[in-house]
């Protein structure tokens, strides 16, 4: 399992490298949480077109194993994980700069069924000996499997329910098992579920029943170009980079307008 890990790592470095200022532009590398993906693709185009000297490009996936890579030296720099706390890990660990962090937006659970083919309707029912397998993100690797653990604490069925969890190694993928029928339910993002056609929200998960899910975006002490991470770092918090995190369900500052 150790030389896997190594192996990947290996692979993730090299490939991040190999496309550094392939086009004699300057390239921000950018790990952020798989459940950004939609937003932080439209809010790349967009920085594009005012930084025309500048490439993008970006490592999506669970926080945690992002969070693990940075540790172990990838050249990342701007991280943007699913929970505020990883973000705080790596400035503790002097990884990240304290001074350059920039909170963007929240986001919350929700419970998943495949459209018109589920009998739950709420957490709660995922305790019955009717209820199936549930999908949910492994806490190892992604926050947003220790927000659905935290759920489940909650409603008091964390051995009822928790047997029957299906782990995914983040939360889309999570959401793909209910999108495919592997599972009858999954406790996944508010915003992956509103992207999906082929699921229904059964019930929201109440704000008190986990940690605030906070995504927060932060410059790598290890960025070799910190001027442009920084220029990135920045567009994120403008009026136009919110409209289209509020666009994809995301909370926070939105602006009201096209």
């Amino acid at each position: 399992m150790r030389h896997t890990v190594i192996i990947l790592h290996v692979i993730l470095v090299f490939f991040l490298c190999s496309c550094r200022g392939a086009d004699g532009e300057d390239e921000i590398l950018v790990s952020a949480a798989v459940s950004l993906s939609q937003p932080l693709q439209e809010i790349g185009e967009a920085f594009k077109e005012k930084y025309q000297q500048y490439s993008l490009t970006y490592h999506f996936g669970g926080s945690g194993s992002l969070k693990f890579q940075i540790e172990q030296g990838a050249p990342v720099d701007i991280f943007i994980p699913a929970a505020e706390s990883d973000l705080m890990d790596l400035v503790r660990s002097h990884k990240a700069d304290c001074r350059n962090i920039r909170k963007l937006v929240s986001n919350s659970l929700v419970l998943a069924v495949p459209k018109n083919s589920s009998n739950i309707h709420s957490f709660e029912d995922l305790a019955d000996e009717a209820a199936g397998r549930v999908a949910a993100a492994s806490p190892d690797t992604a926050p947003a499997g220790r927000y659905a653990v935290q759920v489940l604490a909650h409603f008091g069925i964390s051995e009822t329910a928790g047997d029957k969890i299906l782990w995914a190694k983040d939360a889309r993928q999570a959401l793909l098992y209910v999108e495919e029928g592997q599972v009858d339910a999954g406790i996944v993002y508010r915003t992956d579920a509103l992207s999906s056609n082929r699921v229904t929200i059964a019930e929201d998960a109440p704000s008190n029943s986990h940690s605030p899910i906070v995504y927060a975006a932060g410059l790598m002490e290890i960025s070799k170009d910190k001027l442009a991470a920084k220029d990135f770092l920045a567009f994120l918090g403008t009026e136009e980079a919110k409209k289209i995190f509020c666009k994809h369900g995301f909370q926070g500052e939105c602006t009201e307008g096209d």
